[in-house]
């Protein structure tokens, strides 16, 4: 691992990566515990169900846009083709696992994929 300097720590958007641990555990909440709603405490742990996978699509969405935006050259294209790859064939493995969940993350590894296709075409929203 390197080292983070204050200028590079600087950069970082603490508030994106709240919102990405914020859905990360939602998503551990909605794959990991009750499955009744009788109490108080059960329902409360509903709450993320609907909601989780959202915050999380949504700030993918915006890590990616701003990763894109950035000068990284070359090294953009690598970076995400590497992501993309590991959400496909991780996703992928973890579907083989005999759990129940529904595995969404080679969905995302082709929505990153989708992303720096339409980035590369010159695709850009009206907004």
């Amino acid at each position: 691992m390197g080292t983070i300097t204050a200028a590079s720590a600087s950069k970082r958007l603490f508030a994106i990566d709240a919102a990405r641990g914020l859905a990360l555990i939602g998503m551990i909440i909605v794959n990991v515990g009750p499955v009744a709603n009788e109490s108080v405490f059960q329902r409360l742990w509903f709450l993320p169900y609907g909601r989780a996978s959202v915050l999380f699509v949504l700030i993918a969405g915006v890590s990616m846009s701003l990763f894109l935006r950035a000068d990284h050259g070359r090294r953009r294209i690598i970076v995400v083709l590497w992501r993309a790859a590991i959400l496909i064939v991780g996703g992928l493995l973890l579907g083989l696992l005999p759990h129940g969940v529904n595995v969404i993350l080679p969905l995302y590894g082709g929505l990153f994929l989708v992303a720096l296709l339409l980035y590369y075409t010159g695709f850009r929203p009206a907004c």
